[in-house]
């Protein structure tokens, strides 16, 4: 279960409320007599008219009572059952703030676009309609590609959508590819981008590519079991290969240097192009490439504890006891009702279903 969807819930409560988490938890050693003590002032407190709590509340009951559906969460359950839930939320709030906040060890600007308390997205999104695209952008391009590349007696065909800006070009067959891995493409990356400012530095013409099965990009024009058997890495890579030889042409790139960008997923597919295509790929930036598959990979959970212990060597240990229990509970029918009726219209909510098809405990 992730804690990221809370980013967005506590951004807004903390700027309506006063409650400051610095202050009401001095020390790591008091925590657990503080949400005691808050339990029990929410567990007695009477249920107010129109929503509205029967009292001025304290900044930390304000931030509960916002966070937690207002009226509706107020007495429910035991006062120790509303301690553990409490003692998970609270907890929530300094781990999430720690990771997203992690920044590079050499302390680089961060871009402007990019904001630790929104997705990448968002806030890329957010800066282009304040600053506008870069210029010389051409977004929705269509592209003809083989539906599949390994099978000659298939000749199908689907349009795959790209990006491209020749703005910054100076005529000397450079060109940088950004994949578009495992989400819709944002054209926007082109300019706002590490390899947007690599770009203009050198003087490439960019383009950018939308991974098959993603965004616009629907071959077959369904998401049926029968199209999905041509959604693979191996002809991602086939699509990336195919559009780098054609726009060759297009654009009449003699002795070509393309250099491919990605991250995460996308990064591997860089580094496999790089691999699988030498002779069309001069170089490729893998960022956060998981180039090995693990199907249980707990070095990310390693990662975060150091972190979280690096801050406060106690910090971990009550955050860890604090999934356990969430964990154990979730697999039990009857407290996952119990938490969902606990957290209302919270985040934590809408993944009970999630959780519950994943440990198969949803029949």
């Amino acid at each position: 279960m992730t804690l990221v969807p809370f980013l967005f819930v506590y951004h807004d409560v903390f700027n309506k409320t006063n409650f400051s988490l610095r202050n009401f938890f001095q020390t790591w050693s008091d925590m657990k007599l503080r949400i005691k003590k808050l339990a029990a002032s929410l567990t007695n407190l009477p249920t107010g008219n129109a929503g509205k709590p029967p009292r001025k509340l304290k900044p930390e009951e304000e931030l509960v009572y916002h966070l937690c559906g207002g009226k509706d969460f107020i007495g429910a359950g035991t006062e120790e059952e509303l301690g553990v839930a409490l003692m998970l939320l609270f907890l929530a709030i300094p781990c999430v703030f720690l990771v997203v906040n992690v920044r590079a060890i050499d302390d680089s600007p961060r871009p402007d676009y990019f904001h630790p308390l929104g997705g990448l997205t968002m806030q890329l999104e957010s800066y282009v309609k304040e600053h506008g695209p870069t210029e010389g952008l051409e977004a929705d391009l269509w592209f003809e590609q083989k539906l599949d590349h390994f099978t000659p007696s298939n000749t199908e065909v689907f349009s795959q959508r790209y990006a491209m800006n020749k703005a910054y070009y100076g005529n000397n067959s450079l060109a940088f590819l950004l994949i578009s891995g495992d989400m819709a493409m944002i054209e926007h990356f082109i300019g706002y981008s590490f390899m947007g400012d690599e770009a203009r530095k050198w003087r490439a013409a960019t383009f950018m590519l939308e991974h098959r099965f993603y965004g616009k990009t629907i071959p077959k024009g369904n998401l049926e079991m029968d199209s999905l058997k041509y959604l693979s890495s191996e002809q991602a890579l086939a699509d990336v290969a195919n559009f780098i030889t054609q726009m060759n042409i297009q654009h009449g790139f003699e002795n070509p240097k393309w250099i491919v960008f990605g991250w995460s997923y996308a990064g591997s597919l860089a580094a496999w192009m790089r691999y699988r295509y030498p002779h069309l790929v001069y170089a490729a930036v893998a960022s956060s490439a998981p180039l090995v598959a693990n199907a249980d990979f707990s070095g990310y959970f390693q990662e975060v504890s150091k972190a979280l212990t690096t801050v406060e060597p106690k910090c971990a240990d009550p955050i860890r006891d604090a999934f356990s229990i969430m964990s154990a509970g979730m697999k039990n029918k009857t407290k996952r009702a119990h938490y969902a009726e606990l957290f209302k219209g919270r985040p934590l909510c809408r993944y009970n279903s999630e959780w519950a098809e994943f440990y198969g405990t949803n029949k």
